[in-house]
């Protein structure tokens, strides 16, 4: 299938600009209506739970995200990885757990009062 010339594309295809001569506009009064889900109304944290092979030779590897601190992301880590069973490591704030233990995680995220939430399949 042949590209579209640029002759057709319209500027929000080509990420340009878009103006408004309405005076009351805001741009950005649309996403300020976006909610973060990943945050509850206390300021605690909601754990996020990844299951990934891709890019590690086919092993698999459970991924924890959105920690509020790095001090929380250490100290639970290692009690994660404790009552999994499992080796892991700590990167770039993400805690990396090997073979697929959402199901251990989120038994012990409710014992320990944290909240958590599987992404992806």
């Amino acid at each position: 299938m042949a590209k579209k010339s640029k002759k057709h594309q319209s500027k929000s295809e080509e990420g340009g600009i878009v103006y408004s001569t309405n005076p009351g506009w805001n741009p950005f009064e649309a996403l300020s209506n976006l909610i973060d889900d990943t945050a509850d109304d206390e300021g605690n944290e909601v754990l996020t739970l990844h299951f990934e092979k891709k890019g590690r030779n086919g092993k698999p590897v459970t991924l924890v995200k959105n920690w509020a601190s790095e001090a929380s992301l250490k100290e639970t880590g290692k009690a994660m990885q404790q009552h999994c069973g499992v080796g892991g490591s700590i990167k770039n704030g993400v805690l990396l757990l090997q073979g697929d233990q959402r199901e251990k995680i989120e038994a012990f995220a409710s014992a320990n009062k944290l909240k958590t939430k599987r992404v992806g399949a």
